[in-house]
């Protein structure tokens, strides 16, 4: 018999306090409609997204995402070398659709975000200063998942 282990964090997800190649899976909720965020914004947080993602996952790992936007979630994955879309899963939530859309890690580098974000001039914001790394030993977070 085995045992599985897992634990729940809540950090940005531009800068979770995870080791590199650490977890088998990644669940995010990506801001979206109206009321939980600017469209532009999310567009520049996306490739740091995928970026931070690739970081995190062992080889073959998986993000679960949820998002209003598959196509550019998925372009901006491919953009990057880093996903390989496997699979999209509608639904309504109150008044907007939602997707869930499952990646898997691809076994390459991952391109530097800014590879993305700099041919997206006007979706350019201010990234928050939480998306600086901090090292696991730093951040008092154990890092189980």
């Amino acid at each position: 018999s085995s045992s599985l282990s897992s634990s729940l964090i809540l950090a940005s997800a531009t800068n979770l306090p995870l080791n590199a190649a650490s977890v088998d899976l990644v669940l995010s909720d990506i801001p979206f409609g109206i009321k939980f965020g600017e469209k532009r914004q999310v567009a520049t947080m996306r490739p740091y997204l995928v970026s931070e993602w690739h970081r995190v996952l062992r080889q073959g790992g998986k993000a679960v995402v949820l998002t209003d936007d598959p196509a550019a979630l998925e372009h901006c994955a491919e953009l990057l070398s880093a996903f390989d879309a496997i699979s999209r899963h509608q639904f309504k939530l109150g008044n907007l659709y939602a997707v869930a859309v499952v990646l898997v890690r691809r076994d390459t580098p991952c391109l530097p975000p800014t590879t993305v974000a700099q041919d997206q001039p006007s979706t350019r914001v201010a990234l928050p200063a939480c998306t600086k790394r901090r090292r696991l030993s730093d951040s008092g977070h154990q890092g189980q998942v």
